[in-house]
């Protein structure tokens, strides 16, 4: 489910982490932005003398996953997050309300500006996440 809430903004930090980031810029401009989702693989549990022979399930790895953005072209922005594609560095998602959350990821795939139905133009972001999302409820 993507955020597009008024007063939504993404940045990225000075850090190769969200914890270690001690400076955020926003990225400018941001139309709609999709939260990394986690999810839980499992596998399956069963053997010979299993209650009424069903197979259960046990949790396994995680997968913190991806986010994604839509951005307004500005040739400054898309120049700096060029830059940044395939770098680790801490993102902050910080809804209206003010509850954030912290994001360890790099970019995965930038795409070309394309024109929308109007004059302007914009782009799509990919992040791969790096590490489970940290929230923070604001206070």
């Amino acid at each position: 489910m993507s955020i597009d809430s008024y007063g939504t903004t993404i940045e990225y930090g000075d850090g190769s982490t969200f914890s270690g980031s001690t400076a955020f810029t926003a990225i400018t401009e941001v139309i709609s932005i999709t939260p990394p989702n986690v999810n839980v693989g499992n596998r399956e549990k069963k053997h010979l003398t299993s209650p009424n022979r069903v197979v259960t399930k046990r949790p396994n790895w995680k997968t913190p996953g991806q986010m994604s953005a839509t951005v307004y072209y500005e040739k400054s922005v898309y120049d700096a997050l060029q830059a940044l594609t395939g770098v680790e560095k801490g993102w902050r998602i910080t809804i209206p309300d003010g509850s954030t959350v912290g994001v360890d990821a790099f970019i995965s795939e930038i795409g070309m500006p394309e024109q929308n139905g109007d004059d302007d133009y914009q782009f799509e972001l990919t992040w791969e996440v790096q590490d489970i999302p940290a929230f923070t409820a604001a206070a």
